[in-house]
């Protein structure tokens, strides 16, 4: 087990000193892509990649097409903000993204293929030092904030919610954790449930199968509201985003 903390130098090191492994099992977008670029004989199994189609890991849902495999963690974001628009009236969808990671700049691309009737807001992080201050700049410009992966945002993501909850600014991802730290609203997969799909993908490719013959696959999406951070910033949930939600944090 090697942890490259989404630096590539660390992950090309860690790939030589898996030089006598028999399959790789990359974990997140960076790390799938590189050793998909990287080794092109060996089973590449990844796991927790948003969208290996675009990431440019994978031909297809069905296929690869070359000699990966693996779970992934897609979620449809532009159908997840087009029913959240129809019951939450947002004028104003910041999203805080990071451009040097190919994961999150697809997420924000998710969005503005959305066609969404708000206005887009792009707020690229280029530095983690920068966000409380980009944070702080969304105070009567944004209604809503949506928040993308990335090395950079996700270990102070908490703290970005806590600001955008004081000023009243919804904010909505897909990723669980996030609305674990209070994010308001998110359609997220089960990462667990990630997990255990990545581990019948190894069996199925131990079992000498082709990576290519063995389909891609992610968990259905679950819909969790944040009732916490409702009562904080006052917010009601309207009727229809309950009977959609499968859970709450309360």
């Amino acid at each position: 087990i090697q942890d490259a903390d989404a630096n590539k130098e660390k992950l090309a090191a860690a790939l030589k000193k898996a030089a006598d492994a028999d399959l790789l099992v990359p974990l997140g977008t960076t790390a799938a892509i590189t050793a998909a670029k990287q080794e092109k004989e060996r089973p590449v199994v990844f796991g927790l990649v948003f969208d290996p189609i675009e990431s440019g890991i994978a031909k297809s849902w069905e296929s690869s097409g070359n000699n990966t495999t693996g779970a992934a963690a897609f979620v449809s974001i532009p159908r997840f903000l087009r029913r959240v628009e129809e019951f939450v009236p947002i004028k104003r969808l910041a999203v805080v993204y990071q451009p040097s990671t190919k994961n999150s700049e697809l997420q924000f691309e998710s969005v503005k293929s959305a066609k969404l009737k708000a206005e887009i807001i792009a707020v690229a992080v280029n530095d983690a030092k920068e966000i409380p201050g980009l944070i702080a700049k969304l105070e009567g410009k944004a209604d809503a904030v949506y928040l993308a992966a990335g090395s950079m945002i996700s270990p102070t993501v908490g703290k970005s919610i806590e600001s955008l909850t004081k000023m009243k600014i919804l904010t909505l991802a897909h990723i669980e954790d996030y609305v674990e730290q209070g994010a308001l609203i998110g359609l997220g997969v089960d990462q667990s449930k990630v997990g255990t799909l990545l581990g019948k993908k190894v069996a199925a490719v131990m079992r000498k199968g082709k990576p290519a013959d063995i389909k891609i696959e992610y968990p259905a999406p679950e819909l969790t509201l944040n009732a916490k951070t409702a009562a904080t910033m006052g917010f009601e949930f309207p009727t229809g985003l309950k009977h959609w939600a499968a859970k709450a944090v309360e």
